[in-house]
């Protein structure tokens, strides 16, 4: 089976940036063009006792280009361009089958291997392998295990984007644990090298035989990653000691300016585990009038999916439920090869309060006639950022935070009033949409319990509570 596909896109973005108010104001401008074209070619070019193998071979070239000016600096219209000419093929070998009698006392195992090369114009040859393991002992029950080993290329941006100076932004200075109003240099940086990522993941998928429709996930993930690519970090007394010509100071140590252009750390490992439930059911009974003709399952009025949830039989409503908690067990940071080595779980961080040790991910919601309501919800446990040790600094604990996602939709297509009314109606969804439900916004205080003034929750998160109205046709 032969396929091709071919994307292209524009986005343009002008920005205003206040100086203050006498000082005017400046002004940014971005044109970004994509195209993307890929072509794929899936086959069974081999049989063995187990079964069938199966191949892909995919090719494709991608172009990105991006036109941008600002008022900020001095260099006029900065113009970048990437081409990425990419090819890759995947085997699927089947080593045991019990549907072909074939080693069935062991179950189903099969083998995937996959390799892939990238060609970028600005940066030059990437590559990528992998190598994974599956197995079914029983029906219900299955084990996965997978290695990848991949080179990743810093961004456009992160390479070439201009310098640009942003004047009396907040900081917060951990040395002197007060916040100062400093000079920002941002852009690009041409001195950035290629990422080399290991990815270890184990997993096992257990489908409940007491209740039905419901399986249990629990997976470990381990990444260990050479000169890897990273905005620049909190400023703290180890990052300030280990990148000296990024920050300076006054004569009464007083924080002036940062220079916050990406940089390349020595390394990152990283372990976690992530566990949960997924269930789902029906609502309702099947019409008995629903036939072929009628909507396809998974999909509400005009062909559009019910997001996350597996349509019922003729007319019949889903729901569903997954709830998963994640634990970090591990994230080390090492900058420089001769250190310092930062723990993101002890104290350290390299944005905000550093890495929270336990996660709650939820996800959910019902879908029965052409009305449907989503939910998405997360939970992350409280922080801390260490104190410098100088005199007058203080600890800062960054607090928990629950956010919820709603989303209520109606397929006005199923509606007959509305499809009475118009058949403009047929194939629409009107949706009301609220990010951020409980407005919640995380609570960061020093050791006096005091908030100190660049972490105010409008400066962590302007937006807070946001309700929309989505209105969508298929024609």
């Amino acid at each position: 089976q032969l396929t091709a596909t071919l994307d292209a896109s524009r986005a343009m973005t002008d920005s205003v940036i206040d100086r203050s108010s006498a000082a005017g104001s400046d002004s940014a401008a971005s044109t970004s063009d994509s195209a993307t074209s890929l072509v794929t070619l899936v086959g069974r070019p081999l049989r063995l006792p187990a079964g069938e193998v199966t191949t892909t071979v995919k090719a494709g070239f991608a172009y990105t280009g991006i036109r941008s000016e600002d008022t900020r600096t001095a260099m006029g219209e900065t113009r970048l361009k990437r081409g990425d000419l990419s090819a890759g093929v995947n085997l699927g070998v089947p080593l045991t089958s019990r549907r072909e009698g074939f080693g069935d006392a062991i179950g189903d195992l099969s083998l995937n291997l996959s390799a892939g090369v990238n060609r970028l114009s600005d940066f030059g040859t990437l590559t990528d392998w992998s190598a994974g393991l599956t197995w079914a002992p029983t029906e219900k029950l299955n084990f996965q295990a997978s290695y990848l080993v991949n080179e990743a290329a810093p961004t456009l941006g992160q390479l070439g984007d201009p310098t640009v100076l942003t004047y009396n932004v907040p900081v917060f200075d951990v040395t002197r644990s007060q916040t100062a109003l400093v000079t920002i240099i941002s852009g690009g940086n041409r001195d950035l090298v290629r990422e080399k990522q290991r990815d270890l993941k184990l997993g096992v998928t257990w489908e409940l035989p007491f209740v039905d429709n419901a399986n249990l996930i629990a997976e470990y993930f381990r990444n260990s990653s050479d000169d890897v690519t990273a905005s620049f970090p909190l400023l703290t007394p180890a990052i300030e000691a280990a990148f000296p010509g990024r920050v300076v100071r006054g004569a009464g140590g007083e924080l002036v300016s940062i220079d916050r252009r990406p940089i390349t750390f020595a390394s990152q490992e990283s372990q976690r585990i992530r566990y949960g439930l997924n269930i789902s059911g029906a609502v309702g009974k099947p019409s008995a009038d629903a036939g072929p003709g009628g909507p396809r399952p998974g999909m509400g009025g005009g062909g559009f999916p019910a997001r996350g949830m597996m349509g019922g039989r003729g007319g019949q409503g889903r729901w569903n439920l997954s709830v998963y908690h994640k634990v970090q067990l591990q994230d080390r940071v090492t900058v420089a090869e001769n250190g310092p080595v930062l723990d993101l779980l002890g104290g350290d961080a390299l944005s905000g309060g550093g890495q929270p040790r336990h996660a709650i991910e939820m996800e959910g919601g019902v879908f029965y006639k052409g009305t449907g309501l989503r939910l998405n919800g997360t939970w992350t446990a409280p922080t801390r950022l260490e104190a410098s040790g100088a005199p007058g600094s203080s600890d800062l604990r960054f607090g928990s935070v629950f956010n919820l996602d709603m989303r209520l939709f109606v397929d006005l297509g199923q509606k007959k009033a509305f499809t009475d009314l118009s058949p403009f109606f047929k194939g629409t969804r009107l949706a009301l949409t609220v990010d951020n439900l409980f407005d919640s916004r995380q609570r960061v205080t020093d050791a006096a319990g005091a908030v100190p003034l660049s972490y105010q929750a409008d400066f962590l998160d302007p937006r807070g509570r946001v309700i929309g109205i989505d209105f969508r046709k298929v024609f």
